[in-house]
């Protein structure tokens, strides 16, 4: 038996997100022989839900973790204990996020060897970045290999139109650290300088600590910042089409590729975020996203103005650029890489494959 143990959405968040989207894209191509464990506990009691978990790692020949910070310092320990009874047991980790590198080094030095000795037991290390390979291998680690964080390509093309011009979207986790508030500040600026016509749709979970800041912004500004909720991940891509630019303006320290920027890039639309951690290895400035500083609102709000402006040569560099730079990301050539690398560790994935 192969288990998959991670967080799925709803929530959706970008651990969720990315864990539905790699079950489906292990579904769609048959391997259908996998079981998955949320660990996100829906419903029924604590007791039961973490006796059915470690039942059925105990039971599991093969594991997938697909996991966060919190997730990964409880769950790989455990690993590393029930292997110790049956040492036959097998299991990869996709870490999520993009700073995996970072905590680890920020460990006391005892809790990081006894770590680096439990990442040292797995088949293979899946990270989302060449960034956060180079800080791994560092500690010792041969298992690593760079595997991007997937989405679904719905064929949807964006195009500029009267109906979503000057038209931005923010669609993440609504907290600050994402720049949720620096583009509302942003927006509001370009407002006041006789913009016409900008509004400013804020799309996603909301966190409980910025709830009072988003409705005051949402009173103060009626008509201009609107919040719209959550939105399905199926149903992302469709709603992008009616914006004229997708800004994520993130200063969040655990950022690893956002798969909305990905969903931006299937779509085409034009897209404004900051250089942080490993985003510049992906995208290039002017040529597939236009890159701001983190907390910079002044050139944040620039670079809005020059994307409303800018000429079809302009917008179709970026529209083109960005569908061009994340091809790489299809959910079907993730899973493809992924089984290829678990056949190399000798996990025979036809086994679990419905022919």
């Amino acid at each position: 038996m192969i288990l998959f143990v991670g967080p799925f959405a709803p929530p959706y968040k970008g651990d969720g997100v990315k864990n539905s989207t790699l079950q489906e894209g292990f579904k769609f191509l048959g391997y259908r022989d996998i079981v998955y464990f949320d660990t996100i506990r829906r419903k029924g009691g604590a007791l039961a839900y973490y006796w059915d978990l470690l039942k059925k790692l105990s039971q599991a020949d093969k594991i997938i973790f697909s996991l966060n910070r919190n997730g990964r310092n409880v769950l790989l320990p455990l690993f590393f204990l029930l292997q110790k009874v049956r040492k036959r047991r097998q299991a990869i980790l996709y870490v999520i996020g993009g700073s995996f590198h970072t905590q680890i080094k920020k460990m006391n030095p005892f809790l990081k060897k006894m770590f680096i000795k439990v990442l040292k037991r797995l088949d293979g290390i899946y990270v989302e970045s060449n960034i956060m390979l180079k800080g791994l291998i560092e500690f010792g680690l041969d298992n690593c290999e760079v595997v991007f964080n997937p989405r679904k390509n719905l064929n949807f093309q964006w195009k500029l139109t009267n109906d979503n011009l000057h038209r931005v979207l923010f669609l993440s986790r609504v907290t600050a650290t994402k720049g949720v508030f620096d583009l509302a500040e942003a927006v509001l600026k370009l407002k006041s300088e006789g913009v016409e016509n900008i509004k400013l749709d804020i799309v996603g979970p909301m966190d409980e600590g910025c709830r009072e800041q988003v409705n005051n912004l949402l009173i103060e500004n009626m008509g201009i910042i609107n919040y719209k909720g959550e939105v399905e991940p199926g149903d992302v891509q469709r709603l992008m089409l009616n914006y004229h630019v997708f800004a994520l303006p993130t200063f969040h320290p655990g950022e690893g590729l956002p798969g909305v920027l990905v969903e931006a890039g299937f779509v085409g639309l034009p897209v404004i975020t900051t250089r942080i951690n490993s985003l510049t290895e992906y995208f290039e400035d002017y040529k597939s996203v236009r890159f701001v500083d983190t907390q910079n609102v002044d050139q944040l709000s620039n670079v809005i103005y020059e994307v409303f402006n800018g000429d079809n040569e302009d917008l179709n560099q970026l529209s083109k650029g960005i569908t061009e730079a994340v091809s790489q990301f299809s959910i079907e050539k993730v899973i493809q890489q992924s089984v290829e690398l678990l056949n190399q560790k000798g996990w025979e994935m036809n086994k679990y494959k419905n022919n």
